[in-house]
């Protein structure tokens, strides 16, 4: 028996001309993926933001006030650096594009017009050693990252911005335009990886990502090259501090592995807020209905000292954390009800989990060994706050 088989006749040209439909971006990427792990980095697949608090949502010093400090961490993670003639407040505010609900809102208030040579202006996220050991930067195994944000200003041009490591000898600043006036527009700029060079993968500074707003010629380098020099920026960019009133925003931070900029990736602000606290803890009196929330327990063993037990939430970075305190504070007796007033603390002995610190009162006759409870007096603003920062 014979058995026909007929088929409709097929157009080779057309069909060749199919594989060139769009398939979208994110499709182009995996088909021009060369590794399995490429493809999972192309489309943000797992744990990728190195960055932490990007979406600026934690805040644990200032909350939404502004402030003028420099040398300063404005937005936890975020420290103003500045050696300039110029003054500019920092602040957290609710300004941001779509998907996010804060940003950091720089202002100038006083210009400088003329750049000396070691001036800088600019704002740093550090990310720690630990976090970056799968890079393998310093060796030829170095991975490719990319930098991604959201950012706004009131002046156009060419800003600047740069990575560099913990040894300030190896730096690759590079430019981003801003190409129109008070709009929020989205950034992005691969970097190979720098083969060369010592990075910490410890518990010291693994990566400096830096925002210029001003930089003179010895902090200045050739753009889109790793450069053996501490470049904070490229050799052109705008003075944003040359305008009075001038303003800079930014959110949405994201460094990751890869060659592309994938999605932004939100975390829960528990999480968020834990990552802050290894680097800084704060403990507020606020308690909800009025500031005396207790803070810290701790015990008398002398007239003119008590001893203070402070444990913290969110194990700190490094053994050694700097204690500070603000508002109005007291000792409270949990047995008699008596108030001690603190003056000063006199020495501290802190673990990555807590410790003690020695605190200095005035001179009490209240019984040694008396229990105590730090808190506020009425204050909501008081607080106590452990640093451990990079």
């Amino acid at each position: 028996m014979t058995v026909r088989v007929s088929k409709q006749p097929v157009n080779l040209r057309e069909k060749l001309s199919e594989l060139e439909r769009p398939i979208g971006l994110k499709g182009s990427e995996l088909m021009g993926a060369e590794t399995a792990q490429e493809a999972r980095d192309s489309i943000g697949v797992g744990r990728k933001n190195l960055v932490i608090n990007g979406d600026m949502r934690v805040s644990q010093r200032y909350g939404t006030t502004a402030t003028t400090s420099s040398e300063d961490f404005v937005i936890d993670r975020y420290r103003c650096q500045d050696n300039t003639a110029a003054s500019t407040t920092h602040q957290q505010v609710t300004d941001a594009p779509p998907g996010f609900h804060n940003s950091l809102k720089v202002t100038v208030t006083g210009t400088d017009t003329t750049v000396d040579a070691g001036d800088f202006h600019y704002f740093r996220h550090i990310v720690e050693g630990n976090n970056i050991n799968h890079l393998n930067w310093g060796s030829s195994n170095a991975k490719t990252v990319t930098l991604s944000f959201w950012v706004k200003s009131s002046i156009t041009g060419d800003h600047g911005c740069s990575l560099w490591n913990n040894a300030f000898n190896r730096s690759f600043p590079f430019n981003y335009t801003i190409n129109s006036a008070n709009t929020w527009e989205h950034k992005s700029i691969t970097v190979p990886g720098c083969p060369d060079g010592t990075w910490e993968t410890g518990t010291n500074r693994g990566v400096n990502i830096g925002f210029v707003q001003s930089v003179g010629s010895t902090y200045t380098g050739t753009p889109n090259q790793w450069n053996s020099a501490g470049d904070v920026g490229p050799t052109n960019h705008v003075n944003l501090t040359a305008t009075n009133g001038a303003t800079w925003y930014i959110t949405g931070i994201q460094l990751e592995v890869g060659k592309n900029a994938t999605e932004f990736e939100h975390r829960s602000y528990g999480e968020e807020l834990a990552l802050c606290q290894r680097y800084y803890e704060r403990f507020n009196a606020d308690c909800g209905a009025g500031g005396y929330a207790t803070l810290m327990i701790a015990s008398k063993n002398a007239h003119t000292l008590i001893v203070g037990q402070p444990i913290f939430r969110v194990p700190k970075r490094t053994a050694g954390a700097t204690f500070s305190y603000g508002g109005d504070l007291r000792m409270h007796n949990s047995l008699t009800g008596g108030d001690i007033t603190i003056s000063g603390v006199q020495n501290s002995q802190l673990s990555t989990h807590g410790g003690y610190i020695v605190l200095v009162i005035s001179n009490n006759t209240m019984s040694n060994g008396d229990g105590y409870r730090l808190e506020g007096r009425g204050d909501v603003n008081a607080f106590i706050a452990f640093s451990s920062e990079l």
